[in-house]
């Protein structure tokens, strides 16, 4: 599975992946399935990664539910490789539904 990332406030995301900085992406059009191979990219840089699971996610302004299970938006933004929770609604809006691929075995 292809994945394009844009940059966020001149952020690489790729580079934060290849940092491991950034243990998560999130997506609303496809899940993929685990074990599946990831390919990301940001302008030039590409990174290789392996699905290893996947969690349903909504955020709807500064509350994130991961498995319909609230979770710590601070912590949630940092392992997405965002500086603050503030970057998660100016990235993907105030309501926001899909999915958080896990790059390891870390889950909420």
């Amino acid at each position: 599975m292809l994945l394009y990332f844009k940059k966020h406030n001149n952020i690489n995301l790729v580079d934060k992946v290849n940092e491991n900085i950034k243990i998560h992406t999130c997506r609303n059009n496809r899940r993929p399935n685990a074990g599946e191979p990831l390919f990301l990219r940001c302008g030039k840089s590409l990174n290789k990664q392996v699905c290893i699971s996947t969690q349903e996610v909504k955020i709807n302004g500064d509350v994130v539910t991961i498995d319909n299970k609230i979770i710590d938006s601070e912590l949630f933004a940092i392992n997405g490789g965002f500086e603050s929770k503030n970057d998660i609604n100016s990235f993907y809006g105030p309501n926001y539904s899909g999915f958080v691929i896990h790059f390891t075995k870390f889950r909420y």
